[in-house]
């Protein structure tokens, strides 16, 4: 297996294409799909927006026709590329992930692109190699959710980035005990874990520059909140992949959990994030 079948790409389109669709009365061809929480959709949405937040979508990709065109927004873009890179993931051929979200969509457009990143890595074939990816990949990102911890200033958030950097080191447990699962009882060590890639959070971005990006001044506390969403929509998609390859009852049951962690942390960052809105 190639690490590229386990990380689905996304699509884009830009809202000028999006919104010339709807000015040549073809809206009724595709589907508006808002991932942002309720109370940011209630604050201003796309006419005809059918509204699904990213917390709920893995659960709801059923309400979905997956022979429709799809287009997916959120606030700037990364909720919704997330969004699309799962959906095409689960089936849907014809989905793209609105460029710049809402904000673009208003002709706010901020400077400088959230960098996406390329799952370019080789030689990944077996479940064995994935989980030991999957575990150099979470010890990567709790490292980023400790540094973001410690830049935020609300205590809320902070908390959250405390809950996500623990949680990452109990994921980190459960996917050793996978790796010895499937590696017939053999007692894996660090070393041999991190070998499988350095420096690599989840969804394939380089910790170097997820740090970088971090510590810029312009950060807000929307845009961690954001990203750590969709960092974990990322980690939700790899794991279902993984579950789907493996036979291995052990592999399955500490990957359902990560899963539903997963789904937790999602949950908790949306609410927070649209309380934020509310506030604002």
């Amino acid at each position: 297996m190639n690490i590229n079948d386990s990380f689905s790409k996304a699509k884009t389109i830009n809202p000028g294409d999006v919104k010339k669709l709807i000015n040549e009365g073809k809206a009724a061809d595709i589907i508006l799909l808002d991932v942002r929480q309720p109370e940011e959709y209630q604050s201003g949405h796309i006419p005809g927006a059918v509204l699904i937040p990213l917390p709920e979508l893995p659960e709801r990709l059923k309400e979905l026709d997956i022979s429709e065109q799809v287009i997916t927004y959120c606030r700037s873009g990364r909720r919704s590329y997330s969004a699309a890179a799962l959906m095409s993931g689960n089936g849907f051929k014809h989905v793209y992930s609105m460029d710049g979200g809402i904000n673009a969509w208003n002709g706010l457009v901020a400077s400088g692109q959230y960098e996406k990143g390329l799952f370019l890595f080789d030689n990944i074939k077996t479940p064995r190699d994935m989980l030991a990816l999957a575990w150099a990949m979470e010890n990567a990102t709790q490292i980023l959710y400790s540094e973001i911890q410690n830049i935020v200033i609300n205590d809320d958030t902070k908390k959250i980035f405390l809950t996500l950097a623990n949680a990452e080191e109990q994921h980190k447990k459960n996917l050793f005990n996978a790796h010895k699962s499937v590696s017939g009882g053999g007692q894996p060590d660090e070393k041999e874990l991190k070998a499988s890639v350095t420096g690599i959070i989840e969804g394939g971005i380089s910790l170097e520059n997820a740090i970088a990006w971090a510590n810029e001044k312009q950060r807000t506390e929307d845009d961690f909140l954001e990203y750590a969403m969709q960092l974990e929509t990322n980690s939700l998609d790899l794991y279902s992949k993984i579950l789907r390859k493996t036979d291995d009852q052990t592999v399955k049951k500490l990957l359902d959990n990560i899963i539903e962690e997963e789904k937790t942390h999602l949950n908790r960052l949306g609410n927070l994030l649209g309380k934020r809105s509310v506030n604002e």
